[in-house]
């Protein structure tokens, strides 16, 4: 998954995300995080966007300051909106902070989308 991760990072078209999954790679080549599930149950796309659309929208909703990060979780979102319809399979991390980590990929492995839970663990939702 590393190398796949990688790839993400050098090719994809989103302005947020490679961030965190540098993040996360730094983190897996250190082992300062936890493998939960590898991979997890294939989850719709459009439904995993629709889970995450709600929290932040409850965190906007909330006023004041947004947490960081809140803007790779809506770009991993509008990557996902992008993949309707398509079965992905969740990759999950956690780090010693209690955040989690999420890698989502295609049947290939390919990485489609990559965020973390911080902003919500910031947010305390």
């Amino acid at each position: 998954m590393q190398d796949n991760l990688n790839r993400f990072i050098e090719y994809t078209a989103s302005d947020h995300m490679p961030k965190a999954a540098s993040q996360l790679l730094d983190l897996l080549e250190s082992d300062e995080v936890e493998p939960l599930h590898q991979p997890g149950e294939e989850i719709l796309a459009e439904d995993l966007a629709d889970k995450l659309e709600i929290r932040v929208d409850r965190i906007r909703n909330r006023g004041g300051r947004a947490p960081t990060g809140l803007r790779i979780i809506e770009d991993a979102i509008a990557h996902l909106r992008a993949r309707d319809g398509e079965n992905l399979l969740p990759w999950s991390y956690e780090d010693s902070e209690g955040s989690r980590w999420f890698i989502l990929a295609d049947d290939d492995e390919e990485v489609i989308a990559c965020y973390s839970t911080a902003p919500f663990v910031e947010a305390d939702i």
